[in-house]
Parts: structure tokens; C-alpha cells; sequence
């Protein structure tokens, strides 16, 4: 009687199956969420030119820096590839709940024990500027980052659509105070009354986009006469209505506050002159 032998391979779902693993593994090469996007697996530190290296489930995975995320060679995607927050949150726990209990390990193999994930998108902070954020996969929460902050770069099959142009426009805008202001667009209203505006920011075809980041600035105060004003009275307060409704006072220029355009693509805020502001005195 003769005899025969046959190999058998088991594989894991947290490894990929590529000859840079250390395990035979079956990782999905892409997953997609609830809401269509779909995602790439995370590379492994073989895989990319750059990075920390970070060992989960017996794979080392690469950790980059906000600098090195923005080096195609090191992230494996350009930045249009890299995820926003609302990509990001069409798999966490308390967004859609895709992937619930955990599964974003468990069922999909992915490497959350290594490290959180970078966002595309920035998070205003404390001083009136824009950070770096990172992405809780096991809770959906977003971080702070630092510079010299380290995370896993998602990327995705599609390219997210880019911002293009931003436009600031009022319904008070008046055509004859415009060109009396050296043609510069001009909103007009009375003491005590509020100006309403509308931030649009479009992508390359036009088209408004939702959840975009923007600064709002001012600029110096003149009378009439065009002579410059800088007193407390001529104080701007911002109020933004999405996501949240607050205040910002800007009390000279420079002042800028930091906002985002809401789901229906706008973001509207009013803004509201100085209570004390003596007629007949405008903004650049």
C-alpha cells in the first residue's frame, strides 16, 4: 500500500495575502461602509518606503507622521485618497454601526490595536487655527494630533472631491454702496441689525461641497472719509448656525474665526455689528 501527504495552509483574516506577511492570511484587500465608500486594507510596513513600524497580530504595520502621510511613498495614496471624518465614520461603533463590537478586528482583520488613523479632514482648536486629527477606530472619537503624532493611513479606492473655490456672498449686498466702496462687494445694514452670509465652497465641476473647513476673516475698519477705525465699537460677532450655533467676536484685523460648511453644502452665519458701532463705518 502506498501512501501520500498534502500540505495545508490555514490563513487569518489579520493578515493580507501577500508574500510581505508573516502569516498566510486572507485580509479583504477593500471593504466598503454602509454608505459606499470602500477602503483599502492598511499597508504593512514592507509595503511602504517609510514609517514607524508597529507589530499587531504578529504583522508590523506602518505608523506615519502628518508630514509623511502627505508623501505618496510613504502613505501609499496621495492626500485626495486619504479619508475625511464622515468616511471614517461610516465604520465606527456610533456612527452606522458596520462594523459593531469591535468587528472592525475582528471580522475584518483590521490592525486597530496598532494605532488610530489619520483624517484628511483639520479640527479647529483653541487660538483660532486648524490641527491635525487622527480617528478612534474602536470608539469613532477624533484627537488632536500633534506634529510629531503617529497613525495608520487609510486610503481609499476613489478620490474624495476636492475644495476649489470658496465664495462669500449676502443677501444685503448692495450694488450702489458697492461701487461707492471702490467696487468691492459691500453688505449694508443699519445699526443693530444683523447681516446674514453664505460660505459656498465648490469642487473642481462646481458643485457646493458639504463638511468643508473655512476661515473667516476680517479686515480693517474705515469711515467714511476712509480713514482707519480701531476702537472697541467697530467689533464684528460671528455666530455660526452649523453644526453648532456660536459666537466669535473678531475685535480687529486679522481676527478670523474657523467654521464648516453644513450638510446642505452652506454654512451661513450672521454677523452682527459692534452695539456701540457709530454709523457710517464699513469693513474692507
Amino acid at each position: 500500500m502506498s501512501s501520500d501527504t498534502l500540505s495545508v495552509i490555514f490563513t487569518v483574516t489579520t493578515s493580507p495575502d501577500t508574500p510581505l506577511a508573516t502569516n498566510w492570511g486572507h485580509m479583504a484587500e477593500t471593504f466598503t461602509s454602509s454608505e459606499g465608500v470602500t477602503f483599502k486594507r492598511p499597508f504593512l510596513k514592507a509595503e511602504l518606503s517609510g514609517g514607524t513600524a508597529k507589530t499587531a497580530n504578529n504583522e508590523v504595520w506602518s505608523l506615519l507622521t502628518a508630514t509623511e502621510k502627505a508623501d505618496v511613498s510613504k502613505a501609499g495614496c496621495d492626500e485626495a485618497y486619504q479619508p475625511l471624518t464622515t468616511d471614517m465614520q461610516g465604520l465606527s461603533l456610533h456612527a452606522y454601526v458596520d462594523y459593531p463590537n469591535g468587528q472592525l478586528a475582528t471580522v475584518l482583520g483590521l490592525p486597530t490595536a496598532a494605532g488610530n488613523w489619520w483624517d484628511y479632514d483639520m479640527m479647529a482648536v483653541a487660538g483660532g487655527s486648524w490641527s491635525n486629527q487622527a480617528f478612534v477606530p474602536g470608539n469613532g472619537q477624533l484627537i488632536q494630533a500633534s506634529s510629531s503624532y503617529t497613525a495608520i493611513v487609510m486610503c481609499l479606492v476613489e478620490p474624495h472631491t476636492e475644495a476649489v473655490t470658496i465664495e462669500l456672498t449676502s443677501t444685503a449686498q448692495d450694488a450702489a454702496k458697492s461701487l461707492s466702496n471702490d467696487g468691492r462687494p459691500s453688505a449694508v445694514a443699519k445699526k443693530g441689525e444683523l447681516i446674514p452670509l453664505t460660505v459656498t465652497v465648490r469642487d473642481s465641476a462646481g458643485n457646493p461641497m458639504p463638511y468643508a473647513d473655512f476661515t473667516l476673516s476680517r479686515e480693517t475698519t474705515l469711515d467714511r472719509a476712509k480713514a482707519t477705525v480701531n476702537t472697541s465699537a467697530d467689533d464684528l460677532t460671528v455666530t455660526a448656525l452649523v453644526p453648532v450655533s456660536r459666537d466669535s467676536v473678531l475685535t480687529a484685523s486679522g481676527a478670523k474665526t474657523l467654521a464648516t460648511t453644513k450638510m446642505a453644502v452652506m454654512a451661513q452665519p450672521p454677523l452682527r455689528l459692534g452695539s456701540t458701532l457709530l454709523p457710517g463705518w464699513r469693513r474692507r
